[in-house]
């Protein structure tokens, strides 16, 4: 399983996302299976990120929609433990 980023409420592209507890997400249980699937994003990488589409209250977030912050060191961690695990 994993958690995944959902739209708390709809933003526009260039939304810098806040943390965990914030105004702009909300963690949703997913398989893991699906989640990689999609390419969905983890509650856990969410901050920080900018959104690079307008997304839609409710709506799951994906790699896709988010230019990643630079040089982070959860993103290499999440990057490899999807090389061990998958």
């Amino acid at each position: 399983m994993d958690v995944i980023a959902t739209a708390k409420q709809a933003m526009k592209a260039g939304h810098t996302l806040d943390g965990l507890g914030g105004y702009d997400t909300y963690g949703v249980a997913e398989s893991t299976p699906v989640t990689r699937s999609e390419s969905l994003l983890p509650m856990g990488l969410a901050e920080g990120c900018v959104l690079t589409r307008d997304v839609a209250k409710d709506e799951a977030l994906t790699y896709a929609d988010v230019t990643l912050p630079p040089d982070r060191l959860v993103d290499q961690l999440r990057e490899e433990q999807e090389k061990l695990f998958s």
